[in-house]
């Protein structure tokens, strides 16, 4: 299996989803241990376990295959930038079609 290289910026960026799942997962324990529901911290630290090594998979693939380019940086930030606007359109229109649904009802 080919391996591709990754620059600093896109492991950081790579890193904030796995995060935001440590986060979720330990919501979820804490949720499952304050409800006394086994299921949901069972799932909250299987979640956290495979967001851990999806953060240590991320860190190692830097390391072993380094990419110093900016100009491949300066790419990839001005697409997740358009990405992201994307998605705020999307966002803010699903968010105004609910207040409207709440406000008409």
């Amino acid at each position: 299996m080919e391996q591709n290289g990754i620059t600093r910026k896109l492991a950081r960026i790579q890193m904030i989803s796995p995060v935001i799942n440590i986060f979720l997962g330990a919501f979820w324990v804490y949720m499952g241990l304050d409800s006394g529901n086994m299921v949901y911290w069972i799932i909250g630290a299987v979640f956290i376990a495979i967001s851990i090594a999806w953060i240590i998979s991320i860190i190692v693939r830097r390391k072993r295959y380094p990419i110093e380019d900016p100009e491949a940086d300066k790419e990839m930030v001005e697409g997740l930038k358009s990405g992201g606007v994307a998605l705020l359109l999307i966002a803010a229109g699903f968010l105004a079609a609910i207040g409207l649904v709440l406000i008409l009802t």
